[in-house]
């Protein structure tokens, strides 16, 4: 008797171990698909954008609040900045403010011209799968010729 109730408990165990193991199916995917974005090379001679930089120094070194706060900044003397926006949003996804980043990531993406348009809407569809607003990636449509069009589909269609 005490060996069945020993391989029931053992039973139990591993069972409830492998269950807690298995995590969120979101999560697994967000896992399987999320980078943080490097950042930009900082140049090591004399620049005119050393504000920029000097917050691209805090971004890389993971003190985001500082990034934001000095891009946030120079974000006042240039609100349709897509730069700014879209390294606000970063900083912001990176610190886990899932919410926040999608704001700078939506006025990144509304400029046609952006070269970190694409970029934008991807860390948006990361976004929305971590706070598991599933309707409103399966909302997105990828930017034609995006690079990240073949990543979204993806998660689209495994939700």
């Amino acid at each position: 008797n005490w060996y069945a109730i020993a391989a029931g408990i053992a039973a139990i165990f591993l069972l409830s171990t492998w269950l807690l193991s298995q995590g969120d199916a979101n999560d697994n995917l967000f896992a399987t698909y999320a980078t943080m974005e490097p950042g930009m090379p900082v140049p090591m001679s004399a620049t005119n954008q050393y504000d920029f930089f000097d917050a691209m120094v805090d971004y890389k070194s993971a003190d985001y609040a500082l990034a934001i706060e000095k891009w946030q900044g120079m974000l006042d003397e240039t609100p349709n900045n897509d730069t700014l926006h879209y390294f606000i949003g970063s900083a912001q996804f990176n610190a886990a403010e899932y919410e926040t980043a999608l704001g700078s990531f939506e006025k990144t993406e509304q400029n046609q011209t952006s070269v970190f348009r694409d970029k934008a809407q991807w860390y948006s569809v990361l976004a929305y799968l971590k706070l598991d607003n599933i309707a409103a990636i399966k909302r997105i449509t990828p930017h034609e010729d995006s690079n990240y069009a073949e990543q979204i589909l993806a998660i689209q269609k495994v939700l």
